[in-house]
């Protein structure tokens, strides 16, 4: 199986895990998910594909590699712009979490 077959696959398991969404966002009225709702199942999934996934973030932008770990010249890198997420009455630190989180989540 190609590096597109094995995402393609985590991709249907993921789906066929009926997950629930967490995060409420009462403000907007919205609902999302959080990274504790999915993340372990990715996790579980990628490692029976022997897929492993990288995140990573520089100044201008956030990637997340899925590598095929049997290949490991055979990967997908997803990329999305940066920007600093700003709450209110959040310290510093809080917000560049906030950010990291964020990003991280809407990559996978």
């Amino acid at each position: 199986m190609n590096i597109y077959e094995k995402i393609q696959k985590a991709r249907v398991e993921l789906q066929e895990k009926n997950l629930k969404k967490s995060g409420v966002n009462k403000y907007a009225g919205f609902s999302y998910f959080e990274l504790s709702d999915f993340l372990p199942a990715v996790n579980k999934i990628f490692n029976n594909l022997k897929l492993f996934s990288k995140f990573d973030l520089n100044e201008e932008n956030a990637t997340l590699e899925i590598i095929d770990a049997e290949k490991e010249d055979s990967k997908v890198i997803f990329a999305t712009s940066k920007t600093e997420a700003v709450l209110k009455g959040t310290s510093a630190i809080q917000q560049l979490g906030a950010t990291h989180t964020y990003l991280k989540r809407y990559l996978y």
